[in-house]
């Protein structure tokens, strides 16, 4: 295996879209049930209703356009998980479930089904939730206690949450955003079996560190504090929506990290990294025109 085909998460031979999603799932696990515990039965609630719904809306969808959905692969599957985890577990059920089927058929199947989304459904999910309903993005229910909360690392002054809180869930937020340890388990098991990239992954946070120092913020809570993680690992690193070759890759990653921490610092949103990945989506036919970067080989190398 060479260097370059390990940076991009260039799988083994063919591999199918419903290997692929597997694994995913299997990696989200970890995160998802520490969510659950965290969070209590209302989370596991709100996931299972997100999960259905964007399976259902799929299923409905290959009865009427087959080309343009198909429930077997279990890509809906896994963007209904990825939009669950993406919200507090105070949303509404009702609004969860409306969020969930509009990420699975807007971005997705109205561009010709799974493989063309024009961007990573799931942060369209999570920006949709932002923007149409900032007032329920933003309650959250403090971990372990189920108190209702505004505060986040994000939205906290510097020092509050120490790296043991930060990687063990020990705050508010997001179902998916606390226990970053969790997260970044599963980032090493998609890296070992070759579905996510790691030059994407790190570039990205490397660059969102850099970019903290830059701008003042707290290194902790940048990486480890909000949604990075979890957008950088699950979304940002999707094979349909990121570019394939290692350069534009890494500027891909580059774009995200920085685009993140400034919008975390000057827009009106809390997290910025949803956006981020959004914007790099539709930015990829350019990444993807990058001249190749050669590591390890000549001029002739196709890895």
């Amino acid at each position: 295996m060479s260097l370059k085909k390990f940076l991009t998460g260039s799988p083994n031979g063919c591999v199918s879209t419903f290997d692929d999603m597997l694994d995913i799932l299997l990696s989200l696990l970890p995160a998802a049930i520490a969510g659950v515990l965290f969070f209590g039965f209302r989370a596991a609630l709100l996931l299972f209703c997100c999960v259905a719904s964007a399976a259902l809306c799929e299923w409905g969808i290959s009865r009427i356009l087959p080309k343009a959905a198909n429930v077997k692969d279990l890509s809906a599957v896994v963007t209904g998980l990825l939009v669950g985890m993406c919200m507090p577990s105070t949303v509404p059920l009702p609004v969860a479930i409306l969020i969930t089927v509009s990420a699975t058929v807007i971005p997705r199947v109205f561009f010709g089904g799974h493989g063309c989304e024009i961007v990573n459904p799931a942060a369209f999910g999570a920006i949709l939730t932002a923007v149409s309903f900032p007032t329920i993005a933003n309650s959250f229910s403090d971990a372990f206690s189920g108190l209702s909360t505004a505060s986040t690392p994000l939205n906290s002054p510097a020092g509050t949450y120490s790296y043991s809180q930060l990687l063990f869930g020990a705050h508010g937020g997001a179902i998916g955003e606390v226990g970053s340890l969790f997260l970044i388990l599963g980032g090493l098991y998609l890296v070992f079996r070759r579905v996510a990239s790691p030059a994407i992954i790190l570039s990205a946070i490397f660059t969102a560190t850099i970019a903290a120092l830059i701008f003042g913020q707290s290194l902790s809570v940048t990486v480890f504090g909000g949604g990075l993680l979890l957008g950088v690992i699950f979304m940002a690193t999707a094979r349909t929506t990121s570019p394939q070759n290692l350069s534009g890759q890494l500027a891909f990653g580059v774009f995200i990290g920085f685009l993140t921490v400034v919008l975390r610092k000057y827009a009106s949103v809390d997290e910025g990294v949803y956006f981020a990945i959004c914007a790099a989506c539709l930015l990829r036919p350019l990444f993807s025109a990058i001249p190749e970067i050669n590591i390890g080989g000549g001029k002739n190398e196709n890895a």
